[in-house]
């Protein structure tokens, strides 16, 4: 995905930098709820990353939906 992002400049318009942090949040949210049991993750930090990868994927689909209507 990676590089489609890279070589398709109206996607990375979609995937913009504060786009990029949130993913870089969420992954480090992931690592942390994986591999670092005596760590807890709240509630809302678990929704809140739901919403966000449901903004992210939303902007991806609407982007595709429109290069291939």
């Amino acid at each position: 995905m990676t590089a489609a992002v890279v070589t398709d400049s109206q996607l990375s318009g979609v995937l913009t930098r504060p786009i990029a942090l949130q993913l870089r949040w969420q992954y480090a949210q992931r690592i942390r709820s994986d591999y670092r049991a005596h760590e807890t993750v709240s509630a809302m930090t678990a929704q809140t990353s739901v919403e966000l990868a449901e903004h992210i994927i939303a902007n991806v689909e609407g982007y595709l939906r429109a290069q291939h209507p």
